[in-house]
């Protein structure tokens, strides 16, 4: 007997008429567009801190990589909060969301304010796990700041799109060159990080069950067909580009963007993350690619 968390909550939500979208909206905050065009005013840009990312598996915070910061979520964290003008202190048990999947692995977005907002800790997951809460999510940042990252197409407004969206917080009238200068990044808590490490290491125990199945189906589904063929082209590259891989398997993949974004990102009901996609580079997802790159050699061998 299998019991999935997600699936029942779905159900419950049904069955008590709960729209999850409508309630991120009444519980979200976010920084006022006003605020961001400060900020690009005095700095240039609204990415706070253009040299910081977060970390990917065995990468540690505080580390420099390539003259990028590694980070895990703290100057996010201290960014949008800053922005907004409450010390983070007195922000209680909320948690710093990425509007868009995977962009706190690129230093363009973040620490991008517009790709950033606080979420009540105890729902801040369905930021990731929910499609639907996520496509708001995307609207709602285009709808306040008509912005998007460069590799996304402009978001359409979903069916259910909630209209009760909390205003943008607006505490900090001006900001001066004070703001700019001091540096002091305050570490973010246990309880603050925790959320994120629970979601990829439910990814991974996601993705180890199911890759087995899909390397041994030799092409037959199409999951199996997008990962063989990814693994066939990479060889001892470290990285494929998407415009190939899309090529290679359009033959046998009728919606290869769909099929190729379940497998490339977290979600609710997604097929499993097994891809990194910087710019048109596809990458193994770290906390994953020494397991699948053994079994497809011992499959293989």
């Amino acid at each position: 007997m299998e019991i999935n968390g997600n699936e029942l909550l779905v159900e419950a939500l049904k069955k008590l008429n709960i729209d999850l979208p409508s309630l991120i909206a009444e519980t979200s905050i976010w920084v006022s567009p006003q605020i961001c065009e400060q900020i690009e005013l005095k700095i240039g840009s609204s990415t706070r801190y253009p040299n910081v990312r977060r970390g990917r598996h065995n990468e540690n915070r505080g580390d420099i990589i390539d003259g990028i910061r590694i980070d895990d979520n703290t100057y996010a964290n201290n960014t949008i909060k800053n922005a907004i003008g409450i010390n983070r202190k007195n922000i209680i048990d909320f948690h710093t969301c990425h509007i868009y999947p995977n962009t706190c692995y690129d230093e363009r977005y973040h620490t991008k304010i517009q790709n950033l907002v606080l979420i009540p800790n105890s729902i801040a997951q369905l930021s990731d796990n929910f499609e639907e809460v996520s496509q708001c999510l995307q609207y709602r940042s285009y709808e306040l700041y008509g912005w998007f990252p460069e590799n996304k197409e402009i978001p359409e407004k979903p069916n259910n799109y909630p209209n009760n969206w909390r205003a943008p917080i607006i505490l900090k009238k001006e900001f001066t060159d004070a703001d700019f200068k001091n540096e002091n990044i305050e570490v973010e808590s246990e309880s603050e990080k925790k959320l994120y490490f629970e979601i990829e290491n439910e990814e991974i125990g996601k993705v180890e069950k199911r890759i087995p199945k899909w390397l041994k189906a030799e092409k037959t589904q199409i999951n199996s067909i997008i990962l063989i063929t990814f693994l066939e082209l990479l060889e001892d590259k470290l990285y494929v580009s998407r415009e190939k891989l899309m090529t290679e398997c359009s033959h046998l993949v009728k919606d290869f963007k769909g099929n190729f974004n379940q497998m490339s990102h977290f979600g609710e009901k997604n097929h499993g993350k097994v891809f990194e996609v910087i710019k048109d580079e596809v990458y193994l997802w770290k906390p994953v690619s020494k397991f699948v790159k053994n079994l497809y050699k011992n499959i293989r061998d």
